[in-house]
């Protein structure tokens, strides 16, 4: 449906409906209605039936615009398997080394060893003895996991195939899943009879391997998809949430398969060996000593045995492998037992083959007298006090073993907290308190607040409604990028340079300037009018954007060539090619580029001090902004604040007429007439002004009569365009510079909300008031300077960017403004109001900057709410209360002085509002301008500081207007800050889950272990070494668990005490800050008894050392770690850092920027060096003083 006219008269009889159906019996148009049938099928359109008492008429939308997100971002998923990968290079490194050191033993020893067979299960038993069977089998399930998912990858038509790994991959890959075998044989040769292992384990093992090759390569893992949507909806139409499609990729069938496979093969190999041995009338079993100290060893190397004695030897190769290191040590040998920690002297050795005295075959029993036996020598008494002392050991041992299991299942209940994440930060969420710490930089850092330290507990950094649930979303500025590269890295070179090295080359001339020059000698002028050459040479030479040479020096001028080589030639190349000056200055483009600081030496010998882009809205710049948290363990993550990609949006730019871009200049010169324009008066024109084909000559035409005639400004123009030429001059020649918002002004604003937020957390008063005064202001106010609304001209158009509306269309300027320009604004038929959309804290900070209330400001609300005639009968009460408020809670003496800064630094500025307008239909149309803050009209003041608050937070831009003829400053329409819903897949979460197993399965082992002493000891009827019960955790520990997944446990503990206690607290009120809660003291408590496992470690590790003295010291060391742990946790519990250390880079110049902004640093790595240093501290005075 169109409506239509054919008259030039605004009068309502002269218009008419039309309407088309999509698809007719014109097959041209019927064409391009299937497109639109197309379109709707794809959800980009919709249809609609609007159904009224006259007639129905059934319309299809215009197309609606996708909503776009990010695919990826963070490590959530990348990450995953992170620490499994890890774990696999541990142990592929570890074989390395103990496989390197085993070759260095050969050939030192070569001519007297012979490892023979025992090359063959090197790992069988250096994975069992020097990596463990917890990892082997980490590595096995790795290999199953790859082998139970499917091979797929994006081809190059964007779409998912098959893609099988090559074969040999897969035989390696299937040879790594039979690390499981190894365990399982190692598991159970201690049930199996002594020689049979070693018969049917290799033939286990090769089976395993073969069948899954097989398996793997006949029926490979294909990806499977579901489409199931289950969709529900909130409040019927609010929102709709849908889920239920599955995309699976990995089979659980196939891998239990796989471990199936392994022990089945394993089993059957069993079986037939038996069953061989047995036809052979053969049993198979060895009749050798048994070696305990080889472990699994035992079974499968060969060993020379003494017919006369229990002495057996074996080669030093074979002795490393199985984890006993031969080594001499002052003329005497030793054997470093790794299995057992141990170093031996080696008393049996001839030499280079070591010699064992085997074990015993049997275990005799003496009996003698129990100390817990009665004694007949005793008189009854002693014996009761004997018995009763015994018992009471007992009971104390027991109680001992119930506390330590007690303790266990308690640290899990911590762990389940602090331990939810990589951070070990208890409580902490991406909804709630990444949210609000992401909102709080966001605006720090908007606001100019760097290079500082924030204290996050303190009343200044709380907010009203700052966290939410788990649709809660960060926001920032939506230009913010701009305004960092406009404001930030436009005065540094080096990183200038750099980020134009960065750029696509094909898209530099997309980089907005107006150029000036072509090389930095200024030798070839480029601008298209006289008088703008005139104002390069006046104001703009210091700025490096409006060198041509800048860019081309510093971007592939190859890969500039492919996309932009003949354009290039027609405008510039050309001219310059006709003196041996300028075939040189071309040339010297092709060299090879110089090093960044020579580069920006050059710029700087040419008075370049800045590289100054100019505002546009034909593209958005990108801006990836991140703040780090640094754990305890010293490790970072990096969170979003703000990810936003470089995006075109050329069909709603508005400023093309005043200039088009360097780009649109080559499309131009290069095009011909039945290309892109109806008649095009560049093509084959130079852009240099000393040409004699120059496009814009004084006999030729201008950059204006180009622009209308390619249809970027309409012809005939506009009174309203040709108010703004004569105001302005000639479009397509007008700079429009950025104009960053004065410091004064943002520390005000900063300033304010420090003191605001400050009296609320301090007073539950000020918090009530504040809430309800919330309540009560007003979605939307049309404020207009007193000037104007006194003058009362219609309003017909607030942007020198757009044409103004019909005369029929306008408002009373004391009504509203109308839509400024801005990033965001469209040209319209009819052009919408300008409002404010204040907030409480906003009008806090306008009424303090405005000096509303103060002695010195003798204006009464009714005067001020005399600008905004659209909302008299709210303004005032809302203005009451909030000058009441500040009066009552802020100290207005101490925020005197940036109050006046912030006027000062105002006032040299003159940005204005820009209105088109009559003062009566008689009346001529006419460009209005006023100063945003007007020392004249100090009752707009408020209202001008509503919209200077959000300039300086990044909801408004200031532009400067330079053209030919005048020059003017005018302050933008609202822009929209970018929400952003929060990206879960950044969760720092990849470590966690493994440590929050590694605590459950240690606490899970010592408890089985615990259960059975205690089993053992009813049984017994408490008939026991009631000692060894106090060395449970230590001794059962180090055999049960080992020392690996011990330290792993202490470590969790280390990061507990390491990490500072900072939570966010939410009031009922919605108003939520930081705060930092003394940790209770179990938890403390538990942690540093969590420590002592690391003293068990560093106990075990140190035996080599401290040998029969351990046995003294070593529990009242574990007590003294407790006690120093305990304490220095109370005495000096950790805090927390958050630095604003804003580093920004161009990703590529005017396109994109990457900044690192903060970092909160919320667990300290040297508190936990301190802690680990304790300990081992304690441990070398413990052994000293024994």
């Amino acid at each position: 449906m169109q409506f239509a006219t054919t008259s030039s008269s605004s009068s309502l009889t002269s218009w008419t409906v039309l309407t088309q159906p999509l698809v007719d019996d014109d097959t041209a148009w019927s064409f391009y209605g299937w497109l639109f049938v197309y379109d709707w099928v794809h959800g980009r359109r919709f249809v609609v039936s609007l159904e009224g008492d006259a007639s129905t008429q059934v319309l299809v939308s215009a197309i609606a615009a996708p909503t776009l997100f990010p695919s990826t971002g963070g490590s959530g998923l990348t990450h995953a398997t992170r620490v499994i990968y890890y774990l696999s290079v541990y142990m592929s490194a570890v074989l390395a080394v103990v496989a390197v050191a085993s070759l260095v033993v050969h050939a030192v020893n070569r001519a007297s060893t012979d490892a023979g067979d025992n090359w063959f299960f090197f790992n069988r038993v250096a994975g069992s003895i020097w990596v463990g069977r917890p990892l082997l089998v980490n590595r096995a399930l790795s290999a199953m996991l790859i082998l139970s998912t499917a091979q797929v990858a994006l081809d190059g038509s964007t779409h998912f195939v098959f893609a099988p790994r090559p074969w040999i991959d897969t035989l390696v890959v299937a040879g790594e899943t039979t690390w499981l075998a190894y365990v399982i044989v190692d598991a159970c040769h201690v049930i199996v009879a002594p020689g049979h292992t070693k018969a049917y384990a290799p033939w286990g093992t090769a089976l395993a391997w073969s069948i899954i090759v097989v398996i793997e390569l006949a029926a490979p893992i294909q990806p499977v998809g579901a489409l199931r949507r289950e969709c529900t909806s909130t409040n019927m139409d609010m929102a709709i949430a849908c889920s239920g499609s599955v995309v699976q990729v990995g089979n659980l069938a196939r891998l239990a398969t796989l471990m199936g496979m392994q022990l089945g093969s394993l089993v059957v190999a069993a079986v037939g060996v038996y069953f061989w041995n047995q036809r052979r009338r053969h049993s198979g079993l060895s009749t050798q000593r048994q070696r305990h100290v080889l472990a699994i060893a035992d079974e499968f190397f060969a060993v020379r045995e003494s017919p006369t004695d229990a002495i057996w030897a074996m080669d030093p190769v074979s002795c490393v492998v199985a984890g006993l290191v031969p080594f001499k040590l002052g003329g005497t040998r030793y054997t470093f037992d790794v299995k057992f920690w141990v170093v031996v002297p080696d008393t049996y050795s001839l030499g280079a083959m070591k010699r064992f005295v085997s074990n015993a075959r049997e275990v005799k029993v003496k009996h003698r007298s129990s100390l817990l036996a009665p004694v007949g020598s005793f008189g009854p008494s002693h014996v009761s006090i004997r018995q009763a002392a015994a018992t009471a050991a007992v009971a104390g041992g027991v109680l001992y073993t119930v506390a330590a299991i007690v303790g266990s299942i308690l640290y899990i209940q911590v762990a389940k907290v602090n331990l939810a994440n990589d951070l070990s930060w208890a409580k902490f969420s991406m909804a709630g308190t990444h949210t609000f710490l992401a909102n709080l930089l966001n605006e720090r850092l908007v606001l100019g607040i760097d290079d500082t330290r924030l204290a996050l507990d303190d009343g200044r950094y709380a907010m009203v409604g700052g966290d939410t649930g788990a649709s809660s979303t960060v926001v920032s500025p939506a230009n913010f990028g701009a305004r960092l590269a406009a404001s930030k890295l436009n005065t540094r070179l080096a990183d200038v340079v750099a980020g134009l090295r960065r750029t696509d080359a094909c898209l530099a001339p997309w980089i907005f300037t107006q150029y000036c020059y072509v090389d930095l000698g200024r030798q070839w002028e480029l601008a298209n009018s006289a008088a703008r050459q005139a104002r390069c040479a006046a104001t703009m030479q210091p700025n490096g954007a409006v060198y041509l040479e800048t860019i081309l020096r510093n971007v592939d001028y190859a890969v500039f060539r492919t996309c932009w080589g003949d354009a290039f030639d027609v405008a510039i190349g050309r001219e310059l090619a006709q003196t041996a000056v300028g075939l040189s200055w071309l040339d010297a483009l092709t060299t090879l580029r110089r090093a960044v600081a020579d580069e920006v030496m050059t710029w700087q010998h040419h008075g370049i001090t800045s590289f100054d882009v100019q505002w546009q809205n034909f593209k958005r710049v990108g801006l990836v902004n991140t703040y780090s948290i640094v754990n305890a363990y010293g490790g970072e993550y990096a969170l979003t604040l703000q990810a936003q990609p470089m995006s075109f949006q050329l069909a709603k730019q508005t400023m093309f007429k005043m200039y088009w871009g360097f780009a649109s200049d080559l499309f131009a010169v290069a095009a011909t007439n039945d290309t892109t324009m109806t008649t095009n008066l560049m093509h084959g024109r130079s852009l240099v002004r000393s040409s004699a084909s120059f496009a814009f000559s004084p006999n030729g035409t201008t950059i204006a009569a180009v622009l209308m005639a390619n249809g970027t400004i309409h012809t005939p123009l506009s009174q309203s365009l040709a108010l703004v030429t004569s105001f302005l001059g000639p479009l397509g020649s007008i700079d429009l510079v950025f104009v960053p918002c004065p410091r004064a002004v943002t520390a005000a604003v900063a300033a304010i909300l420090d003191a605001t937020r400050l009296a609320v957390t301090s007073n539950t008063t000020a918090e009530t008031t504040f809430v309800t005064s919330s309540a009560a202001i007003p979605n939307g106010i049309y404020p207009a300077p007193t000037a104007w609304v006194q003058s009362g001209f219609l309003a017909m158009g607030g942007s020198p960017l757009c044409a103004a509306e019909s005369f029929q269309a306008a408002v009373p300027i004391g009504y509203a403004i109308t839509q400024l320009f801005g990033f965001d604004s469209q040209c319209t038929v009819a052009i919408p109001p300008t409002s404010l959309a204040p907030t409480f804290q906003s009008t806090i900070a306008a009424v303090v900057l405005a000096q509303l209330g103060s002695s010195a400001n003798t204006l009464q609300p009714a005067d001020v709410c005399a600008c905004d005639q659209a909302d008299l009968v709210i303004c005032v009460p809302a203005l009451t209360s909030t000058i009441a408020f500040v009066s009552t809670y802020l100290n207005v003496a101490a925020l005197a002085p940036v109050v006046d800064a912030a006027s000062t630094a105002m006032a040299p500025l003159h940005v204005q509002f820009f209105q088109l307008g009559q003062l009566d239909a008689a009346s001529p149309l006419a460009i209005f301008t006023h100063d945003v803050l007007d020392a004249t009209d100090p009752a707009f003041d408020y209202y001008a500081w509503l919209f200077l608050y959000d300039w300086a937070l990044g909801q408004r831009e200031a532009v400067t207007f330079q053209g030919d003829v005048g020059t003017t400053t005018l302050l933008s329409e609202y822009l929209a800050p970018l929400n952003q819903a929060v990206n879960l897949a950044e969760t720092p979460n990849s470590l966690a889950p493994y440590v929050r197993s590694i605590v459950n399965y240690v606490t899970g082992v010592m408890i089985s272990l615990s259960l059975v002493a205690l089993t053992y000891v009813a049984v017994a009827r408490g008939r026991v070494e009631v000692l060894n019960l106090l060395e449970l955790n230590r001794v059962g520990a180090i055999v049960w668990v080992g020392r690996p997944l011990l330290l792993a446990r202490a470590l969790t503990a280390l990061s507990l005490l390491s990490t500072s206690t900072l939570q966010l607290v939410v009031q009922s009120s919605g108003l939520a800050s930081f705060s930092v809660p003394t940790n209770a003291w179990y938890k403390t408590v538990l942690a540093a008894n969590e420590v002592t496992w690391l003293a068990a470690v560093v106990n075990d590790v140190a035996l080599v050392f401290t040998q029969e003295y351990t046995l003294y010291f070593i529990t009242p060391n574990s007590i003294l770690v407790w006690l120093i742990t305990v304490a220095t946790s109370f005495a000096a519990p950790v805090g927390h850092d958050l630095r604003l250390a804003k580093s920004c880079a161009f990703g590529q110049v005017d396109f994109d920027v990457v900044c690192a902004s903060a970092t909160l640093t919320i667990g300290y790595l040297p508190r936990l060096a301190l802690l680990c240093g304790i300990v081992v501290g304690c441990t070398v005075v413990s052994y000293v003083t024994t």
